[in-house]
């Protein structure tokens, strides 16, 4: 059998049906590389519910290229991809699924809580939200802004924007990235002067290790990058038009000026 996991965003989010699962498996698999989490404090926590279970910390390579010996191993044995926070935000675990199904491999979904349920910790309506987007790191040749585009017409719908960081990148490099690549579309012609206005001038929102005790939440402009240290994991929402009660909440929040 074939568990896919949500573990919540900290050990104490385990959920009745994940820790009998964890006790009946033979081994899990971690995914730890769609986010760059506290790994350690997650194995501990399974150790304590299953002291036999191997542990494997999962690279992309071992869940894309590699998944078929996963799901192999699912054929014989109790196997588990566990992932940070939900188990289906990500489209490479539903791909897992379908492989699994076609080698009629039973697939058993444990849901958990995720950063789509606890953004709304900064005080914005969770109906509020448009598309989702991705910021990549950018590399040589590789300099994708085809998600301004997306922010923009979030902007436009009145839909605020959650963009997901990539965890090879620190707020600093994200912030630049993301600068980068709104000068880039405005260069292009991908969006108008006003777009680029908005989204250059907006207080951005950032939110770091929320539900947990360490959390962090606070404003800063594109237009005024200040180097600020804050811990993996993180994201950056742009706003758009906020509502009475949204904006009594975000004027509360502390600006990085």
């Amino acid at each position: 059998m074939l568990y896919l996991a949500g573990l919540g965003l900290k050990p104490e989010h385990f959920t009745v049906e994940l820790i009998n699962a964890i006790k009946k498996c033979n081994k899990i698999y971690i995914d730890t590389y769609t986010t760059k989490f506290d790994v350690k404090a997650f194995v501990d926590k399974i150790k304590e519910i299953n002291q036999q279970v191997e542990i494997v910390n999962a690279e992309r390579s071992m869940l894309e290229e590699n998944s078929s010996i996963i799901i192999d191993e699912a054929k014989q044995a109790n196997i588990m991809v566990a992932v940070y926070g939900n188990c289906l935000t990500a489209t490479t675990h539903m791909t897992i699924i379908e492989q699994a199904e076609k080698q009629n491999v039973k697939v058993v979904v444990l849901h958990n809580i995720s950063i789509i349920d606890a953004i709304t910790e900064v005080g914005l309506s969770i109906y509020n939200f448009g598309k989702i987007v991705s910021l990549p790191k950018w590399s040589i040749g590789y300099e994708p802004c085809s998600f301004i585009k997306t922010i923009a017409q979030n902007i436009k719908n009145n839909a605020h924007t959650l963009v997901l960081v990539s965890p090879e990148l620190n707020l600093n490099q994200a912030l630049q990235v993301l600068r980068q690549a709104l000068e880039k579309a405005y260069k292009e012609n991908t969006i108008d002067k006003e777009e680029y206005n908005y989204i250059m001038n907006s207080q951005l929102i950032i939110a770091s290790k929320l539900a947990s005790e360490k959390k962090q939440i606070f404003t800063i402009k594109l237009s005024n990058i200040k180097e600020i240290e804050i811990d993996h994991p993180f994201c950056i929402i742009v706003p758009a038009k906020l509502q009475f009660f949204e904006q009594q909440k975000i004027n509360k929040l502390k600006a990085i000026k």
